[in-house]
């Protein structure tokens, strides 16, 4: 009995340090996103969207933004997902 008990609270332990981990890392890619470290683009040709990116800033005296990138690589493509789903290819930009 006391056995299930540790491990239950073990779990629940688990559970809630996973997830104060990706709300802090969620907290970081949002501040990222502010302060430009990563950005969003789009092409367009004739008003119509063609291609989104979300990729570093450009900060030219620091690879900072590059970094901040490629840690936050699984949020970036999160991302560009969402774009692709709001603003469509084909869709006016």
């Amino acid at each position: 009995m006391r056995t299930e008990m540790a491990k239950s609270k073990l779990r629940r332990r688990l559970i809630l340090i996973v997830a104060l981990l990706l709300m802090l890392y969620s907290a970081g890619y949002v501040v990222c996103r502010f302060n430009k470290s990563i950005v969003h683009s789009a092409g367009s040709v004739d008003g119509k969207c063609t291609a989104h990116e979300v990729q570093a800033g450009d900060f030219k005296m620091t690879n900072a933004p590059s970094l901040a990138a490629t840690f936050y690589t699984p949020l970036r493509y999160v991302e560009l997902g969402v774009w692709k789903i709001v603003k469509p290819t084909g869709s006016s930009c």
